[in-house]
């Protein structure tokens, strides 16, 4: 035990350097490894305590060396100690190492550690002619900033007209939508980024709205009537970016019915409308193009779905609000 303390002290003193100028230093005094796992198997046995604890140790510094160089910066101590008490012989494995980023930002402040530690000792159960103990232990914390979430609220007018040479043509509808969502960070920088697709900035947001007939379809023997619809609530994702040197601002409507329609028969007195109530192809996808653009404005033009049949205008505001 006493052998133990001094390493402990050598662990700190290790700790401190490694805190203060970039180290990498890895020793193994009194064997190998291997000849003292040979040992305690002929001794012991591969099942017991102290060889469990053996193989803990192993796994718990493996684990360690591989998992704390992925941080954006990082300290790694890691140490073991075999004992054989009846020849006062010892093993002795030091693992010290940092890499990355300072832990201090520019202006010197302190950026936020994380500590992921994991001790083992075989002699906190039972009392063996070995003792095998380790500690390991990674320090890391992330040295960029995030950017700041921002806030904001929209609004969209658009019709959506259509002839498609159906009872049901020609026909239009009117939307009126109003949204909010959060960003992951600056939608700006995310419209500015220049990529082959875009990028999702929010997974959250609301929007309301109502759906109007704009344009009836003309009088026939088959008629159709265009009913309108109201949304309230509805959950929306929000993705940006600049594709084709142009930027680009997407809003998906996950769910509710747009408009609907029922085929209604005129020669009857009072018209009957009969079966199921279809939905009109009001789009879910709404892509704009940025059209002007400051730190709490933006402007844009619905660019419409080219995959649907239909006329598609409108326009988009919004405004930043915190």
């Amino acid at each position: 035990m006493a052998r133990f303390g001094k390493s402990a002290i050598l662990f700190m003193i290790l700790f401190i350097l490694v805190a203060c100028t970039p180290a990498k230093e890895t020793a193994e005094k009194g064997g190998t490894l291997q000849d003292w796992r040979d040992r305690i198997w002929q001794d012991l046995g591969p099942l017991s305590e102290v060889a469990k604890t053996l193989d803990d140790c192993e796994t718990a510094i493996a684990r360690t060396a591989q998992a704390c160089p992925s941080h954006q910066g990082w300290r790694l101590h890691s140490m073991m100690e075999i004992t054989e008490f009846s020849t006062d012989t010892h093993y002795e494995f030091q693992d010290v190492q940092n890499g990355g980023c300072p832990d201090t930002s520019p202006t010197g402040e302190k950026y936020q550690p994380h500590d992921e530690s994991a001790k083992f000792d075989s002699q906190t159960s039972a009392s063996s002619e070995y003792q095998v103990l380790c500690d390991t232990r990674c320090v890391w914390w992330e040295c960029t900033t995030k950017p700041a979430a921002e806030t904001w609220k929209g609004t969209f007018d658009g019709t959506y007209a259509w002839d498609r040479g159906d009872a049901c043509s020609p026909g239009a509808i009117s939307m009126q939508y109003e949204f909010e969502f959060t960003t992951r960070g600056s939608l700006a920088d995310a419209l500015n980024n220049q990529d082959t697709s875009l990028n999702i900035i929010a997974t959250e947001g609301m929007l309301t709205g109502t759906v109007e007939p704009s344009r009836q379809p003309n009088p026939s023997m088959l008629d159709c009537k265009i009913f309108g619809g109201s949304m309230g609530g509805e959950p929306i994702g929000v993705d940006a970016g600049t594709v084709d040197g142009e930027r680009r601002l997407r809003l998906t409507i996950k769910a509710g019915t747009r408009a609907s329609y029922y085929v209604a028969y005129t020669q009857i007195a009072e018209p009957h409308y009969e079966g199921k109530p279809e939905p009109i192809d009001a789009p879910e996808l709404l892509t704009f193009q940025v059209g002007t653009m400051t730190e709490n404005e933006i402007t844009g033009t619905w660019m419409g779905d080219p995959y649907a049949s239909g006329e598609f205008k409108g326009t988009v505001t919004l405004t930043k609000s915190s």
